[in-house]
């Protein structure tokens, strides 16, 4: 049989430090398991129940972060190429 509240006041009260603490300790073990199930059934209804509530991001509007880099780099050696073109005409 589970413990309860009742049996943690009850050891207390006898003065068996031993019990309260495993009594207190296979409630609160309880509490634990019980909030964690809680929680897995909560986690699994928001990423698989609600699939139509979620909003779909479409890839265009996205660009993905090396492409974005690919980009800035390749305007970074135009502009150096420009320059050097610039200070050999110069000289």
């Amino acid at each position: 049989m589970p413990s309860s509240i009742q049996d943690i006041i009850d050891a207390a009260v006898e003065e068996k430090p031993q019990e309260v603490s495993s009594h207190f300790n296979d409630v609160l073990g309880q509490k634990v398991l019980d909030a964690l199930d809680a929680r897995k059934k909560q986690l699994s209804q928001s990423m698989f129940g609600n699939k139509e509530e979620e909003p779909e991001v479409e890839a265009s509007d996205e660009q993905e972060p090396e492409q974005e880099i690919e980009a800035q780099d390749a305007e970074t050696e135009d502009t150096e190429s420009t320059e050097e073109d610039d200070t050999t005409k110069e000289g």
